[in-house]
């Protein structure tokens, strides 16, 4: 159907008939998407009744054309939908939302006024992108480690280089509830950009982290010196420059100081001389 299609991104298989009408199908989808479980009796559901089950949870029951949503296990409660306008085409399908790895398992349509059946595999799995970085600094080269965190399906890790050849390494794994976390460590003895790739084929296909650039020992040091030495320079031309700075400021302070004060001493020898003047005039006058 056209709306099953446009609505759910995941991954269907269709396996085939087994036992008179039962029908099996696996469907892989990454958690917090929404998914379709499909089903179809085949005839209107409109004044029928089907149900969806989970391992033994009620999931989805619809009668007449009505939600029983008193009969839903609390795991699914607000979270499932059906499609009302197409019950007349006995269309029995649901919609999860947001599913969880926790939602994976086997689901089972039943068409109650038929002998239909629909037996679904739900696979529900996390793509969480890989970490890359080095970790140590050894005599014949660098020890680079991958990190994931959280997968499920348990994937495999490889590091690769910039030529996409995988480089030999140790895979440490362990369980985290339904979930995989996965170190992975490497010596790499040439200088090259590397990256991880994490490989999980039913859902995520490949997953690639960040690519990082790894030096050897030798260069690394090189590289360092470098930074030091320019550090170094930096530092150097700033203390010169402030040096400089400051000699300029001193210099003009002095400077307008030391003309302020000779202005000052001019006027105050003028002012002598001026009154001396005034003196030698009143006494010629006075003789």
């Amino acid at each position: 159907m056209e709306l099953l299609s446009c609505v759910s991104l995941c991954l269907l298989t269709f396996i085939g008939k087994t036992f008179g009408d039962e029908i099996g199908i696996k469907i892989y989808c990454k958690e917090d998407e929404d998914v379709i479980l499909p089903c179809s009796c085949e005839e209107t559901l409109t004044t029928k009744r089907f149900d969806w089950k989970k391992d033994e949870k009620d999931v989805f029951l619809c009668v007449n054309g009505e939600v029983s949503p008193s009969s839903q296990d609390k795991q699914f409660r607000g979270r499932v939908i059906h499609f009302p306008h197409q019950l007349n085409s006995g269309n029995a399908s649901i919609s999860i939302k947001k599913a969880k790895v926790s939602d994976s398992g086997n689901y089972t349509c039943l068409c109650i006024d038929s002998a239909k059946s629909y037996n679904i595999e739900l696979t529900v799995g996390t793509c969480p992108k890989p970490t890359i970085k080095s970790v140590e600094e050894l005599n014949n080269g660098v020890k680079v480690q991958c990190e994931v965190h959280g997968a499920f399906l348990q994937p495999t890790m490889e590091l690769q280089n910039s030529a996409n050849v995988t480089i030999d390494a140790e895979n440490t794994k362990c369980q985290n509830g339904n979930y995989c976390d996965i170190i992975l460590q490497a010596v790499v003895t040439k200088k090259d950009f590397y990256h991880c790739v994490v490989k999980q084929e039913e859902i995520c296909h490949q997953i690639y982290s960040e690519k990082t650039l790894v030096l050897m020992p030798s260069e690394s040091m090189n590289r360092n010196g470098g930074e030091q030495m320019g550090l170094w320079k930096v530092a150097f031309i700033g203390v010169v420059v402030g040096i400089i700075v400051i000699a300029v400021v001193l210099f003009y302070c002095l400077y307008w100081r030391k003309r302020n004060w000779s202005g000052k001493i001019d006027g105050k020898t003028k002012g002598q001389s001026s009154a001396g003047n005034q003196q030698d005039a009143g006494t010629g006058m006075l003789s």
